[in-house]
């Protein structure tokens, strides 16, 4: 068994920083993430390249969205990641 990540609040952003979708309740399992989406940009969603972003008091963690692996049924999202990309400094979130 992998190790496993759990947390509330997460972001999908295309071209870095721009923000296709604000996700709750998200589980990352290896690098395979199930989350809950609680609002979505359906054309920046269906743009490359894009990333998983969980943001922290130091920075970021972020994740590259493999292409293709996207899906999303109704409000339930799955997605496999690439390596992670730490990341320090301004925090940018997506406007509520």
């Amino acid at each position: 068994m992998g190790v496993v990540f759990r947390g509330e609040s997460a972001e999908l952003l295309v071209a870095r920083t721009r923000c296709a979708a604000r996700l709750k309740d998200w589980t990352l399992h290896g690098l395979t993430l199930t989350a809950t989406v609680q609002e979505a940009d359906a054309y920046r969603i269906s743009q490359q390249p894009i990333a998983f972003v969980v943001h922290r008091k130091t920075g970021q963690v972020r994740w590259p969205v493999l292409p293709n692996t996207l899906q999303i049924t109704g409000a339930s999202l799955t997605a496999t990641l690439g390596p992670p990309e730490m990341s320090h400094g301004s925090i940018e979130l997506c406007r509520r």
